[in-house]
């Protein structure tokens, strides 16, 4: 079995922040923000 190949790419938002994003897989996008799965 071979590792997945990521990509790394810069996407600006709407406000004109740049924002770093990998890229891995394909099929539909899922987004996971560092820390949204923790409890408090």
């Amino acid at each position: 079995m071979t590792a997945p190949v990521s990509r790394h790419a810069h996407v600006t938002s709407t406000d004109g922040t740049e924002i770093a994003v990998t890229i891995t897989g394909q099929g539909r996008p899922l987004v996971v923000s560092p820390g949204a799965l923790n409890a408090a």
